[in-house]
């Protein structure tokens, strides 16, 4: 198996799939800013981010807010109820792609993340 820096980039047509990829945030601003800098890299064109904010206290919705003011393909979501599988819900819920992949906000994406998990899918064809 090539390693993800040496793999080709996804074939990225007229109308590449869209990607909607989730970040599950819960009180780490820093964090959070980060895992979006490693995302605005990606080298796949069709890529929405969303974060979706579990009932954060330090401000992660002023921070993300501003990120998106910046960059449109930034959504904030605000999930009241306590519990990464609450905030996985809410994301999926909110997602208008036809992927969708999760980042908790303490992860960070290398640039052709996105790329060889489209690859993945075109060639594997995976059942689920």
């Amino acid at each position: 198996m090539k390693e993800a820096s040496n793999a080709a980039p996804c074939d990225t047509q007229a109308n590449p799939p869209s990607v909607w990829c989730i970040v599950l945030a819960y009180n780490g601003i820093d964090l959070t800013l980060e895992c979006l800098r490693s995302l605005r890299a990606q080298t796949y064109p069709n890529l929405h981010l969303l974060v979706v904010d579990n009932a954060s206290t330090d401000g992660t919705r002023a921070v993300v807010e501003g990120c998106s003011s910046r960059l449109p393909q930034v959504r904030y979501c605000l999930e009241e109820r306590l519990g990464l599988s609450h905030a996985r819900n809410r994301g999926w819920l909110e997602a208008r792609g036809d992927y969708v992949g999760y980042l908790d906000d303490d992860a960070k994406a290398p640039p052709e993340w996105l790329d060889v998990a489209l690859q993945t899918i075109v060639h594997g064809a995976p059942a689920a």
